[in-house]
């Protein structure tokens, strides 16, 4: 009998241990939050100073891959959401090259940059933020500035210009 008793107490906690059922973690209701996630072409022109040089009408090129998630403050789901947040992840690719070279010489820098933020709605449900991203092969410090438009439907540039430090 002195030897049955842990043999028999080993098999109840491996039973009692083997019946568990896993808990499901309590998970809030996600019904409150919206997700999407684009990649979207990038273009147009600018202006940049290569150190002394001037070069006016740079084609820009590249890719907005974006990811939003919309964290809304609790209301009446008929009306349109008032308040509440977006994360915001970003990662730009852009390609900048001369066009109408007259002297034949090609001219190409590249900046690029990822970034995540969360950022407050305004009143009319989209939210704005700024990037700043260094342009590489050029002389001096010469940055790409983004300003960006969240909106549900997905994020947008807004406008882009360069400044120099």
């Amino acid at each position: 009998m002195s030897r049955a008793a842990p043999l028999l107490c080993s098999l109840c906690l491996l039973a009692s241990v083997a019946c568990e059922e896993p808990l499901v973690p309590a998970v809030a209701d996600s019904s409150a939050t919206v997700s999407d996630s684009s990649t979207v072409p990038i273009g147009g022109t600018v202006d940049i100073i290569d150190g002394f040089r001037y070069y006016y009408g740079v084609l820009v090129e590249g890719t907005l891959t974006y990811y939003t998630e919309f964290f809304d403050e609790p209301g009446d789901s008929a009306a349109p959401p008032v308040g509440g947040r977006v994360g915001v992840s970003l990662h730009v690719e852009l390609r900048f090259r001369r066009i109408n070279d007259y002297q034949g010489v090609t001219q190409k820098w590249h900046a690029d940059g990822k970034s995540y933020e969360i950022l407050h709605l305004r009143s009319d449900g989209t939210a704005m933020t700024h990037k700043i991203y260094q342009l590489w092969n050029v002389a001096g410090s010469v940055f790409v500035n983004i300003e960006f438009l969240v909106q549900r439907s997905g994020v947008r540039v807004h406008n882009i210009w360069m400044s120099y430090n």
